[in-house]
């Protein structure tokens, strides 16, 4: 199986295209007079099948003051409306379809809180079945990404928009905590674990000895980012 995509390979994708869900619907609009409503999933307009919210723009900008058929998921019902597409006319003198809506699932302030812990559980735990199947072999050190490799992924992100952008953002902060927490001298992690050890020792280790550790844990991280480096060098070559 091929290796060369780390985050599908763990099941982490940066979503770059919104689902068709109804977000908001503006008052007076074309959707609100057709009978559009929050949540509502678009799955098909007339006979194009619909897959993402960019599906229904390119459909309905195509279709001023015209008709057309939706089927739509409601409530876990399935069900067609008659949409009557708006138009608008832009600087220069070109119509097209408009429907009034915006996109997305709406959630209370509980729910965010809810969904943002989730997410940060899930892409916690995906970061460290990342570094398990480094460590044991069933992912290639190949899919190890250093700074290029990073700007690369978000210059790439960043053309698909602001929310894939931030999104990926949110997955590098939260992955760069997780492995500042690994008991490796010179990280967080590290000086806790040291500190665990002097408790249970009941005293502190000696300085000669603190050296060597963290010297070695400095030169391991530096070898480390070295070789992330020279991967990002070895996928333009």
């Amino acid at each position: 199986e091929s290796q060369a995509n780390p985050l599908g390979y763990l099941g982490l994708t940066v979503e770059n295209k919104m689902r068709p869900i109804v977000g908001q619907v503006l008052s007076g609009g074309a959707a609100e007079l057709s009978g559009l409503k929050p949540n509502d999933i678009v799955t098909k307009i007339d006979s194009k099948q619909i897959l993402f919210a960019g599906d229904i723009r390119e459909v309905v900008s195509a279709i001023p003051n015209s008709t057309a058929l939706f089927s739509i998921q409601r409530n876990n019902e399935l069900m067609q409306i008659p949409v009557k597409v708006g138009s608008i006319t832009n600087e220069e003198g070109l119509e097209f379809g408009v429907l009034g809506i915006t996109f997305g699932t709406s959630r209370t302030l509980i729910q965010s809180i809810y969904k943002g812990v989730f997410e940060t559980y899930n892409l916690s735990k995906k970061t460290l079945q990342f570094i398990g199947k480094m460590l044991t072999g069933n992912m290639g050190t190949e899919n190890l990404s250093g700074p290029i490799g990073i700007a690369e992924m978000a210059g790439n992100t960043a053309q698909a928009g602001l929310l894939p952008f931030m999104y990926l953002m949110a997955l590098l902060s939260i992955s760069l905590a997780v492995l500042n927490l690994l008991p490796i001298p010179v990280l967080d992690g590290g000086q806790l674990t040291l500190l665990g050890i002097e408790a249970l020792r009941g005293k502190p280790l000696s300085e000669k000895v603190e050296n060597y550790i963290y010297s070695g844990g400095a030169i391991l991280v530096g070898m480390l980012m070295i070789f992330a480096v020279f991967n990002d060098v070895s996928r333009f070559f």
